[in-house]
């Protein structure tokens, strides 16, 4: 029974006793009649709001008893109400029978004193159920992700640069067999940078100085290998003659048809740079999180180029997108692992703004991905409705006979080019 489970009335946290509520819900419609023709056509355009309307009791708690005065809480419960009912937006309404409505608007409300009650008042109330209203651009999008991975990863690297140039400014007025060891890291890590750019058709040319010398130089070789490097990939990005990046303008469909693979190619020929360098003591930690920062940051802008060119043809599935975004944030991680052992005095500052570009470098990424992920239905396991090729199985399942390599790609049946009628198949939702 209804009367042994009511619950205790309230708005925005301020109870109230009920002596009666009703609720009433329309649903909207429009009603299309034609002439000559019997009958009408409804089209249902979705239920309107709840509207809940309470006759509410404000009395004192104690009521007075002969000589004895009453307790006089009444005009502050009726005080404390009303406040909550004129106050702005929406607010969770208790509902005796129904429980919590989460968004409650009080719409009117209405106060009733009487002479046969004293020491309190009726109260009549409507409510409205609000719905949240939903965000426009509530998903990120690869494009502007991309963007954004392109700015901070330039402060990243900026920044990893200063730290590194400080270090070698600090060995060189220390002992010769310390600046020879840090002249080895630098040569070993700028060595391994050049694996990448030597597995494309484009060639580098460094300017070969001594690095103890000229460390601005060789910042800037191992930035250009990099830059370079990129830009000889299949799928783009970034240009040798312009400084920014070129992830928006490489959404294509040639991005979108080898960009998995080529993001394997390029995590492949980094995976030198992410093992350790040489003796792991504080200057070799700082060169190592030099090169694992440009390394990283460049896995980051190949990462954002293949998920925006998703935008234009749907060929990853979901697990390819997470091991990009995976691999991506795992040699962003090693960097900032790196950064953190190789700070010192001399280079605090810099490590720390390298630090935090490459936690927002790591965050875009994983936005990124996320977006690619959500632009796909579920996938759902499905009964094949047909026997026969896979053109005619993506047309019993879709009605659209050129998803047969949606198919093919979701259930990695290799050459296989028939289905049985009944077998499970991996499909998207819709």
């Amino acid at each position: 029974m209804w009367s042994e489970t009511l619950l205790q009335a309230s708005f925005k946290g301020i109870e109230f006793d009920i002596e009666s509520v009703s609720d009433s819900v329309q649903r909207a419609a429009v009603t299309n009649e034609y002439p000559y023709r019997n009958g009408a056509e409804v089209e249902d355009l979705g239920v309107g709001p709840q509207r809940i309307r309470f006759t509410a009791i404000i009395f004192n708690v104690r009521p007075r008893r002969g000589s004895e005065p009453a307790q006089d809480d009444y005009e502050a419960r009726l005080a404390t109400l009303l406040a909550a009912l004129r106050s702005a937006d929406a607010g969770r309404l208790v509902h005796p029978v129904f429980g919590n409505i989460d968004r409650a608007i009080c719409t009117s409300w209405s106060v009733d004193h009487e002479a046969e009650f004293r020491d309190g008042c009726k109260l009549s109330l409507e409510f409205v159920e609000s719905r949240a209203s939903d965000r426009i651009f509530e998903t990120p999008s690869p494009v502007l992700a991309g963007e954004a991975v392109s700015a901070q990863a330039d402060q990243a690297r900026a920044a990893a640069d200063e730290g590194l140039t400080a270090r070698v400014q600090k060995v060189m007025k220390g002992p010769v067999p310390l600046q020879l060891n840090l002249r080895s890291q630098m040569q070993s890590a700028l060595g391994k940078l050049r694996t990448l750019v030597d597995t494309t058709a484009l060639k580098q040319r460094l300017s070969e100085l001594d690095p103890l010398f000229y460390p601005q130089a060789y910042v800037a070789d191992a930035r250009n290998v990099l830059d370079r490097a990129l830009q000889g990939l299949p799928f783009g990005g970034r240009n040798i003659l312009f400084g920014g990046s070129s992830a928006s303008s490489s959404s294509t469909g040639t991005a979108a048809r080898s960009g998995l693979a080529d993001f394997d190619r390029a995590a492949s020929a980094l995976a030198p740079v992410q093992t350790a360098l040489l003796a792991p003591n504080a200057d070799a930690l700082m060169v190592q999180a030099h090169a694992r920062t440009h390394a990283g940051c460049c896995l980051a802008e190949a990462a954002i180029i293949v998920l925006t060119g998703e935008l234009d043809e749907q060929l990853l599935d979901a697990t390819d997108v997470e091991r990009i975004a995976g691999n991506t944030r795992a040699a962003l991680q090693a960097a900032l692992e790196d950064l953190r052992a190789a700070a010192g005095s001399e280079s605090a500052g810099a490590v720390a703004a390298a630090s935090a570009s490459l936690r927002a470098v790591a965050f875009q990424v994983q936005q990124a991905a996320r977006a690619v992920i959500e632009l796909r239905p579920p996938v759902q396991l499905r009964a094949a409705p047909l026997s026969g090729p896979l053109r005619l199985v993506a047309h019993g399942l879709y009605g659209d006979h050129t998803r047969a390599a949606e198919l093919l790609r979701l259930n990695a049946w290799g050459r296989r080019l028939v289905v049985e009628r009944g077998e499970k198949v991996k499909a998207y939702a819709r």
